[in-house]
């Protein structure tokens, strides 16, 4: 198996981009750590069931938009230090932790599929790119989320015309599968709320068994300014707490989200990762 330490001796567009994508990848690496004291400053006057469905969605948002920018780094990498001809019939990537964080390209294989290239992203600020006969063949459990991904991607877009990226991921708990469908991000950051959904397969991907929609519209919310910040204030009819899709737009997009959540009639900001009671 060939391994190289990425070099970045890129067109200067590439490099740019390569560059952007892997600094931001490495700043999702960890989330706020609070202490007992903090959470309950935080999370005042909220019942334990909500804590702990916050915290929940604060571990699920910040996992979820560390695969996003891991997924976005990745082709960077690969295009560069993979010659066209062995990235021949690329068909997706997905995240495998099973041996690292690992952003894992595919192709079809008849029924089936087999690896093309590795991304491999290091504890330090450094990516290393492997492919060749020798990478290792997909686990059962890596099969199963691209079996997942392929049957979210064969169904295509959800309410919205926008492109989805999809991301596959274990389950918080169990041994579901994950697959995120999100609402492509628009460059003049106008926050997209509509047309992010989960679904939920079997452990083995085969079998879709649930299906959630975060927003029932396919809407954008325009920022204002509230002091010396820019934020968006949103309504939320769903759920009384905050979900994993406000943690993760509040981090993809650096915008604290002022939310008032109907069915409890609770106002929350969620900001930086993290959930707590406005008033």
């Amino acid at each position: 198996m060939r391994s190289f330490v990425a070099s970045f001796a890129l067109p200067l567009v590439l490099l740019a981009a390569a560059a952007h994508a892997q600094t931001a990848f490495y700043a999702a690496a960890t989330p706020h750590g609070d202490d007992a004291a903090t959470q309950a400053r935080r999370l005042r006057n909220v019942d334990a069931a909500s804590v702990q469905v916050a915290r929940e969605s604060e571990s699920i948002g910040w996992n979820l938009y560390r695969y996003e920018t891991s997924l976005a780094a990745a082709p960077y990498l690969f295009g560069k230090d993979v010659a066209a001809a062995e990235r021949n019939g690329c068909a997706g990537s997905f995240v495998s932790r099973e041996n690292g964080w690992r952003v894992r390209f595919y192709a079809r294989d008849g029924d089936g599929f087999r690896p093309l290239g590795d991304v491999l992203f290091a504890d330090s600020s450094e990516a290393r790119v492997e492919y060749g006969q020798s990478l290792r063949p997909f686990s059962t459990k890596e099969l199963a989320l691209i079996r997942a991904q392929e049957a979210v991607k064969a169904q295509g877009s959800t309410i919205c015309d926008d492109p989805s990226p999809i991301i596959a991921m274990p389950a918080l708990i169990g041994d579901a599968i994950w697959v995120y469908q999100l609402r492509a991000p628009h460059f003049n950051q106008r926050i997209p709320e509509g047309q992010h959904t989960r679904y939920v397969f079997s452990a083995d991907g085969t079998q879709q068994t649930a299906k959630r929609d975060f927003a029932r519209a396919c809407v954008f919310r325009d920022s204002e300014t509230r002091g010396n910040q820019e934020i968006v204030s949103l309504s939320h009819t769903l759920d009384s707490v905050p979900t994993e899709m406000h943690v993760y737009l509040t981090l993809r997009y650096r915008k604290p989200l002022f939310i008032a959540t109907l069915q409890n009639n609770m106002y929350w900001v969620v900001s930086n990762g993290a959930i707590q009671v406005d008033r």
